[in-house]
């Protein structure tokens, strides 16, 4: 899986919706995958991580509504739902694989997203209050 900084350099200046896409749904997932986490002992971060995924998934979803203008709402939603498990998986077996030689599920390349999307929303915070 490449990571999701390299993906971004490597599609920069693309107005293609397909990889505006990937992007959104790739930080929801991020943020999804990484709330269980914090849900119990760190409850802060845990509101934050959803506000994440929430503002990514529902990016995901309109960007999803421009690519496919004719499917309903919950098409849409399905199709979402469908890619944030395929990029889920990915992030398991990586995971699977960190956790034999490191001792941790998280790899370097989740934390890297984390930052990634982290920033991406950041900036939109930061673009909204002026």
């Amino acid at each position: 899986m490449i990571s999701l900084n390299d993906y971004i350099v490597k599609n920069e200046f693309s107005d293609d919706a397909f990889v505006h896409f990937y992007i959104a749904a790739r930080c929801a997932t991020n943020s999804g995958f990484l709330l269980p986490l914090f849900e119990k002992d760190y409850p802060e971060i845990y509101e934050k991580e959803k506000l994440k995924f929430d503002y990514f998934f529902r990016n995901s979803f309109n960007i999803r509504k421009i690519i496919s203008p004719n499917d309903t709402d919950e098409k849409i939603g399905d199709y979402i739902s469908g890619r944030i498990k395929d990029i889920a998986e990915d992030y398991l077996i990586n995971g699977r694989s960190s956790f034999e030689d490191t001792g941790t599920k998280l790899t370097d390349e989740m934390i890297n997203d984390r930052h990634t999307c982290s920033e991406m929303y950041r900036i939109k915070n930061a673009l909204s209050e002026n």
